[in-house]
């Protein structure tokens, strides 16, 4: 699949996402149906295809997950962490 074009200054190299198995157990990936800058379908194909291990967690009215979307406080991020710890 082909980076989006305004990601591939942020994605500089290919990632090895084989390798990225071998780091940790469980893979938890989050995403919104309003982020400005990722779209969530092409995300979710992009990942699916690349990392399959991996947990999407979609969310709605998140934004980018920062401050300018109304993120001060991430609780669900917490919990997922709190569990595997």
């Amino acid at each position: 699949m082909e980076i989006a074009p305004e990601l591939k200054e942020f994605i500089k190299q290919e990632l090895d996402f084989v390798a990225l198995k071998h780091y940790h157990d469980k893979h938890i990936i989050y995403l919104s149906d309003d982020d400005p800058y990722i779209n969530l379908e092409m995300s979710k194909k992009y990942f699916s295809e690349h990392i399959p291990y991996a947990q999407i967690k979609e969310f709605t009215q998140h934004g980018h997950f920062n401050e300018a979307a109304g993120m001060t406080e991430f609780q669900e991020i917490f919990n997922d962490i709190h569990a595997i710890i």
